[in-house]
């Protein structure tokens, strides 16, 4: 099985994948993500891997399911500061997800990780795109948003 198959094997049916672009869509967007600090987030947009298919269908078909997300990322708005999607960011980190950060306002583009317990972060100016360490292959294309 594919890498591209086995993930649309764990997708949840909120998600499509799209073989050909490489890309996966939100097509509801029902839920805030708890996170195990009890704390409940909405990202613009996230991944769930396996700890999704753990779940028990009612789990599932909850409106804010116990699950946090391995992958997210967020794009600032004119309307936020860059100081409160920083503090966003350290709310994931203490649930372990990693987070990209992309600030169009600024140019500029994080990738949040935790290291040896202590949250890390690491700031490009410009940047084309993005790699993450959790989704195997994934770059964020970052061209037309930064």
């Amino acid at each position: 099985m594919s890498e591209n198959e086995e993930l649309a094997t764990i997708l949840p049916s909120d998600y499509k994948l799209d073989y050909d672009k490489l890309e996966i869509t939100l097509v509801d967007y029902r839920f805030f993500l708890p996170l195990p600090t009890a704390t409940v987030l909405c990202p613009d947009t996230s991944v769930v891997l396996a700890s999704w298919n753990r779940l028990s269908q009612n789990d599932k078909n909850e409106a804010y399911p116990p699950v946090a997300p391995n992958f997210i990322a967020e794009i600032r708005s004119n309307m936020v500061t860059a100081e409160a999607v920083h503090r966003k960011m350290c709310l994931y980190m203490d649930a372990g997800v990693e987070a990209f950060s992309i600030d169009p306002i600024n140019g500029t583009a994080r990738i949040y990780r935790v290291q040896r317990n202590n949250i890390t972060w690491l700031e490009y100016t410009n940047p084309l795109s993005l790699k993450s360490r959790v989704l195997n292959g994934f770059v964020l294309n970052l061209q037309g948003i930064l």
